[in-house]
């Protein structure tokens, strides 16, 4: 059986349960409805806003005051919004002081666009056209939006652009919730799943892009344009030297993309329970936030489903048992696979995974990626308990490419032939370790020099 024809299996399956995917589509939205219980209560938070001017967003030297609004200067850096509060509830609760000073996500703003012409604007300000080709643009995506809003009940929630500002698409949630974006921003209900979007995008992907080797480098090659780019169908700069950096940069995603979604939807999880726990978010039970989001088990159970679907001794049945038994490798924290195994797993994971994404959408409400990362760093949560869970990532991270210099077939080659060199294999290969409670940061990088050969960031020691 040929690789197309599983796809077209898979495919029949996700058309089977189209109804399944509309009714995970509006779960969100579901759930702001149901918030109608919860407006009586006392928003704390706001009644303590002291906002200040809107501070500048420092692209191109262009002043923010365009984006500038009431609700927006309240979440800006110069605020004592719960928001702006998000950064450095993390560096406390993780004592990220020590490693990272200076809470450095919190030099740069959360905006909350209260129009979608705000939301795209700064995304489309890289775009190598002119200013009324922009505007074309920028007015074919506020169509798209909105056709997507009212067909499919969603969108994209939020976007960060490091450096720049992580910017909360407002008018999507009080669209989504059938009132203004000012009032959404209040609501109780509505206001947990903007936190959680601000900790996705900013103290997720925005951790990621700047406190870790590979992110750094991605950052100051500007790599994230080509994320915006295939995200909201964008064009970037056509030359030889972009597209060859653009083909490297495609490289280097699919090798860490399960670190990047695992770890981005593990501490939007974390953090509202942890604001939940401080009294920061008014109605909202700490408790209900610690509980797993995705499990083992349900992927088991639906990798054996597929399997089932196929004919014994076929080419699909001896995929399926591949994926079976690779998931097996890389989620659960009792196993102590060799380095060996774990990479194949990875690998296998990487190559096949957007063959299960529609799938793993009809059940989960997420693509695999989401998923099995989200397990992986699961697994590194009970080895080495979740306080250490950030400095793991920046281990994951601590490599770098040299981009500029090296050639596509020698990257390539190094990232499909290295775990070092894989940041998700490096992930993946972290949870082999085991830390007793009370073990920190020294000993976290004491077991990865010393048991999987892994570089440490310097001061780490």
């Amino acid at each position: 059986m040929t690789k197309s024809s599983f796809e077209d299996r898979l495919n029949t399956r996700i058309t089977a349960s189209r109804g399944r995917q509309q009714q995970a589509q509006q779960e969100l939205a579901a759930q702001f409805r149901r918030a109608e219980q919860a407006q009586e209560a006392q928003i704390r938070t706001w009644q303590a806003l002291t906002p200040g001017p809107f501070p500048n967003l420092g692209e191109g030297g262009k002043r923010g005051g365009r984006f500038q609004s009431p609700v927006q200067a309240q979440v800006a850096l110069g605020g004592a919004s719960l928001l702006q509060q998000l950064d450095a509830l993390m560096w406390q609760a993780f004592g990220l002081e020590s490693r990272f000073p200076g809470a450095p996500l919190g030099r740069y703003p959360v905006v909350y666009c209260e129009t979608l012409a705000e939301f795209f604007t700064p995304i489309l300000e890289d775009m190598d056209v002119s200013t009324s080709t922009r505007g074309e643009v920028l007015a074919a995506c506020i169509a798209e939006a909105e056709e997507y809003a009212q067909q499919q009940g969603g969108g994209i929630l939020g976007v960060n652009l490091p450096g720049r500002g992580c910017y909360v698409n407002g008018w999507l949630f009080g669209f989504m919730r059938g009132v203004a974006p000012q009032v959404a921003l209040q609501d109780p209900a509505i206001l947990t799943h903007i936190v959680e979007t601000v900790c996705h995008e900013k103290l997720g992907h925005g951790y990621i892009a700047a406190l870790t080797a590979v992110g750094k480098e991605k950052t100051r090659l500007g790599l994230w344009r080509f994320d915006l780019a295939q995200q909201f169908h964008l064009r970037t700069v056509d030359t030889p030297q972009g597209a060859l950096l653009r083909a490297k940069h495609k490289l280097v995603h699919e090798t860490s993309r399960f670190a990047e979604e695992g770890w981005a939807t593990w501490i939007e999880q974390v953090m509202v329970w942890l604001a939940a726990r401080q009294g920061l978010l008014p109605g909202v039970q700490a408790a209900e936030h610690l509980q797993a989001k995705y499990s083992l088990t349900a992927v088991a159970q639906l990798l054996e489903q597929l399997r089932q679907s196929t004919a014994p001794g076929s080419e699909e049945r001896k995929l399926m048992d591949l994926m079976q038994a690779v998931t097996q490798i890389l989620a659960d924290d009792k196993s102590n696979a060799s380095e060996e195994d774990v990479f194949r797993a990875m690998l296998a994971w990487q190559k096949n995974a957007p063959d299960f994404d529609g799938v793993f959408e009809q059940i989960f409400g997420q693509p695999a990626v989401y998923v099995l990362g989200y397990l992986l760093v699961r697994r590194l949560e009970a080895r080495l308990g979740w306080q250490n869970l950030p400095y793991a990532v920046a281990l994951a991270g601590n490599v770098t490419y040299d981009l500029e210099t090296t050639s596509l077939s020698d990257l390539a080659a190094l990232l499909q032939g290295d775990p070092r060199l894989n940041v998700d294999a490096r992930l993946a290969l972290l949870g082999t370790l085991q830390l007793q409670p009370g073990q920190g940061v020294v000993e976290l990088a004491r077991l990865a020099r010393e048991q999987l050969d892994f570089a440490i960031p310097e001061g780490w020691g």
